[in-house]
């Protein structure tokens, strides 16, 4: 299973979801097809802030609704 939350990776919201794509797919997945088990990989958590605070002072309730249909 994994995380892959595209704000920390300091990703513009437009390209968001295709980041998370493609990241899932490097970082976990084609590794994972290279063990003898190949097990299956999940994305368990993703998202993008939506809540304005010290730390993401650039949020948008907006954007998450961008990156969910992205």
């Amino acid at each position: 299973m994994a995380n892959v939350h595209p704000w920390f990776g300091n990703v513009s919201i437009d390209d968001a979801a295709a980041w998370t794509y493609q990241f899932f797919e490097q970082v976990d997945v084609t590794p994972a097809q290279a063990l003898s088990n190949k097990p299956t990989m999940y994305i368990a958590e993703t998202g993008w802030p939506s809540v304005k605070s010290f730390s993401y002072i650039y949020c948008r309730f907006a954007d998450l609704n961008t990156f969910r249909s992205g």
